[in-house]
């Protein structure tokens, strides 16, 4: 029985630490801190006294959120703000809440508290009784308070935090063996800053708080191991007060969809104190849960009841294993993700957190980013090993969109700690790790940390050595990566690049999976808006831009790629910037896809951010999705065609591309064309082909080799080869590539297409979801980048299925948003392109 004690009724205050306040009374005639108490002092977590907090606090929650939830800051991502609230990390902040246990619950004989998350040093109290001190971001703090807790009147429960740790962002020199500041604390390595963010040591209750109660005994874990044949290893772990004879009910029933459940009863001899079950049992005709594009995602409940305790987890079948690449070197990682027999090439992206706050980020956010990368077809996160290991609401939504997990433990570009209490503290939060992800299907991957081999760790460190022997105890069916990359086995090579080169680089690039690449892209202008100062929106060049991550660090410079464009204005450079990631960003997946089963994945870097930034995320911190988001979402479908060219200019007056054609599933009497044109519709070359082709596959179709007009012939530089495949007169795959004739000076120069639309809403009747449909035409020039927007709304209701296209002159295209259920509906679309200010279209019901 559980008992959630999150929510807005909390309090906080700030005080000096209790060590500050024992200098100042030892040392009486300092000054500093003078008249001020330590929350101890102050009686904070004493019941008894009536000692007004400061704050009210929403938990999960941190130190900035309280300030900024209590109007005592402005939005620290806004400008340079974050540096106004940096005196918070240095004081010790506190949280307090009282409550009343439910009716239900107070015959029960024994409590647990369980803080599942908290953030980084603090003590516990239940109604003035001091429970303990807790050290560790990823640990999970649980004490008993049965002896403490008031069944029939009101409670306490007060958290006091030691001011934060400081450390240096910088990672040591390369090849270094002395650990970076940051590495020395049990916490998120990005936090105190990194090469694409700012840092925010935000102390704070970051994950759930929740009462746990129960009479003779207890559930304390349990470990759900399936395959596909329907054979299921359970074992349960519980605690009895005594030993003796008790009853365990297993139910596994399908979630939302038919299927056969699973009864089984069992009377389990236990001893008291600590016990582990493992039981067997065959689960009939399981449905088969596949990763995101490969099949469904069927889950089932299991229930476990023990005596009167009942723990509920989400759990699916499937068999997991790693295939070794083709003609990948001997002693290389087996690369090639393998679901039920049926080889996936990994369509990935690298997760971090979602917000510096890190309490902000809840059910609703996992949703919305979770979802939207399902639907650009991408089937596995990264979770990188200088973030955070996400909530339990994180993994649910990735078990059920279809999104496999590569966890890595965190640790990132630094070398660590060899000594017995760091590794002893380490073990302890491997354990908690594995324990909390392991019943996920989506869990497909445990790997050591990112990039730490740079700084000097080997791959028989004892850290490494260690984290092999707790994956294999409690996640025995994931494989297993030291580091990422690790450089120690053969065809590993160094992440990146993160910036935007020829495609003729990229062609002779070669990797068995590339888990880290990327290219720059600056946010859409609307989001600009929002955390630039308006007396600065103008200046790329001024200090906010540049807070924001608006200059060059190493060779990743924004400015490189514009001088193939004549942007004129703030507008213009996010919208050139996205221009070349978009191209950049679907080249790279286009080449390791026809590389396919040599190499097995491409995973972009990045995937979000946790503040607003001009990087290289896809979607941006308001979730507002960019030009390569929607790029990703047509050349990551199952058929595709792409080009293999040597740059996206035109050089010396000539076109020159191969043409292949790549699927994921063996598909026939494919209509496939290519066409390529001119800003105003004006033909040169048109392909058409009939094909057939096997699982997992790329074929050449074609070698496209054509003399270009003169200059003066092709208005405004602009080329669009177009892509497209038809199966039964219903087009399956389309994709408009832009080439420069020799570069892209004049692309907001180009006339403006001449666009019709019509718009309307329908119900979808199978989810609820209110549906736009838009049908766009256009008459004359390309409509470049041509993106629909909904101003009326908060993205975060929205979800295109499309946009961001190239509309031809004569072309038309249909493009849906679906409106989360309970969303007003506005009465019109916005349409912009690099070409064409905003105009709008009024929208009609069907």
């Amino acid at each position: 029985m559980k008992y959630f004690l999150d929510g807005n009724d909390w309090e906080a205050d700030y005080f000096i630490s209790s060590a500050d306040f024992d200098l100042w009374q030892i040392h009486g005639w300092r000054m500093t801190n003078i008249y001020l108490d330590s929350a101890m002092v102050a009686g904070f977590a004493d019941p008894e006294k009536q000692l007004a907090a400061a704050y009210k606090a929403t938990v999960p929650g941190c130190d900035r959120s309280v300030l900024l939830e209590n109007n005592v800051i402005p939005d620290p991502y806004h400008g340079r703000n974050l540096e106004h609230s940096r005196w918070s990390e240095n004081v010790s902040w506190s949280f307090r809440k009282k409550f009343r246990i439910p009716e239900n619950m107070q015959n029960k004989k024994r409590f647990q508290l369980r803080f599942c998350g908290i953030d980084y040093s603090a003590a516990f109290f239940v109604n003035g009784v001091y429970l303990g001190k807790h050290v560790g971001m990823f640990l999970p703090f649980e004490a008993d308070v049965s002896d403490y807790i008031r069944r029939d009147g009101e409670n306490m429960v007060a958290v006091i935090f030691d001011p934060m740790p400081q450390a240096s962002p910088d990672h040591t020199f390369p090849f270094d063996q002395k650990p970076a500041e940051f590495a020395n604390y049990h916490r998120s390595q990005m936090s105190w800053g990194w090469d694409w963010m700012r840092g925010m040591v935000a102390a704070g209750i970051w994950d759930h708080v929740y009462l746990t109660a129960n009479d003779d005994i207890r559930i304390t874990d349990c470990f759900f191991r399936a395959n596909a044949s329907g054979e299921v290893e359970l074992t349960v772990d519980s605690i009895a007060q005594a030993a003796g004879e008790y009853k365990l009910k297993i139910a596994v029933e399908p979630i939302d969809f038919e299927a056969q459940s699973t009864h089984q009863e069992y009377t389990l001899q236990l001893d008291e104190n600590e016990n582990s079950s493992v039981l067997h049992f065959t689960h009939p005709q399981p449905e088969l849960w596949y990763p995101n594009g490969s099949g469904k995602q069927p889950l089932y409940r299991l229930t476990l009841q023990l005596d009167n305790d009942v723990v509920e987890k989400q759990v699916a079948f499937r068999t997991l294993s790693m295939q070794r690449n083709q003609n990948s070197p001997d002693r290389s990682y087996n690369q090639t993700f393998t679901f039920n027999g049926k080889k996936i090439f990994a369509r990935g992206v690298n997760w971090i957190p979602m917000d510096l706050m890190l309490g902000k980020c809840g059910k609703d956010e996992y949703e919305r980013q979770v979802r939207l990368a399902a639907e650009a077809h991408v089937n596995i996160f990264r979770v990188w090993g200088g973030g955070i290991i996400e909530k339990e609401e994180f993994y649910d939504a990735c078990d059920r969109y279809g999104i496999v997990v590569w966890q890595e433990f965190m640790h990132a570009c630094s070398s660590y700690r060899k000594d017995a209490e760091y590794l002893a503290i380490k073990a302890r939060e491997a354990e908690a790790v594995l324990r909390k992800i392991r019943n996920h299907v989506c869990a497909s991957l445990i790997c050591g940390g990112n990039e730490m081999q740079y700084y000097g760790e080997i791959p028989d460190s004892p850290l490494y050595l260690q984290y092999q022997a707790f994956a294999k105890k409690f996640t025995p069916d994931l494989p297993f990566h030291t580091s990422s990359p690790d450089l120690s086995r053969p065809g590993e090579r160094n992440h990146g690049p993160w910036h935007c080169i020829e495609h003729e680089v990229i062609n002779n690039h070669d990797r068995l999976l590339a888990s880290e690449v990327g290219c720059c892209g600056f946010p859409e202008f609307e989001s600009v808006r929002k955390f630039i100062p308006e007396r600065e929106l103008d200046t790329p060049e001024t200090q906010s831009w540049k807070y924001h991550f608006a200059f060059t660090c190493r060779n990743q410079d924004w400015r490189k790629p514009l001088e193939k464009f004549d942007a004129g204005n703030s507008r213009q450079i996010c919208q050139a910037t996205q221009f070349v990631q978009s191209d950049i960003l679907g080249y790279w997946m286009n080449h390791c896809r026809r590389k396919f089963p040599h190499t097995s994945g491409c995973f972009f870097w990045q995937y979000n951010e946790p503040w607003p930034t001009f990087f290289a995320s896809i979607i941006d911190y308001y979730t507002l999705p960019k030009a390569a988001y929607y790029r990703l979402q047509r050349v990551q479908k199952n058929v595709i065609l792409s080009l293999r060219d040597q740059s996206w200019c035109c050089k010396n007056g000539k076109f020159a591309a191969e043409l292949f054609i790549t699927a994921d599933n063996n598909a026939e009497n494919l209509e496939c064309s290519f066409r390529l044109s001119t800003g105003d519709g004006k033909e040169l070359l048109k392909r058409n082909y009939i094909c057939n082709i096997a699982e997992n596959s790329s074929e050449k179709l074609d070698e496209l080799n054509l003399t270009l007009p003169p200059a003066a012939e092709v208005p405004y530089g602009l080329l669009l080869a177009e892509l497209q495949i038809a199966r039964g007169g219903q087009v399956i795959f389309h994709d408009i590539v832009p080439y420069g004739y020799t570069d892209f000076k004049q692309l907001f120069q180009a006339p403006a297409p001449a666009i019709t639309a019509d718009a309307f809403y329908e119900k979808d009747p199978a989810g609820g979801e209110t549906i736009l449909r838009v049908t766009v035409s256009n008459k004359a020039f390309a409509a470049i980048q041509l993106r629909l927007n909904l101003p009326e709304l908060s993205c975060r209701n929205v979800y295109w299925q499309d946009n961001c296209i190239i509309l031809p002159c004569g072309g038309t295209e249909s493009v849906a948003a679906r409106l989360v259920n309970g969303t007003e509906l506005p009465d019109y679309v916005e349409l912009s392109a690099c070409n064409m200010p905003e105009i709008r279209c009024k929208i009609s019901e069907k």
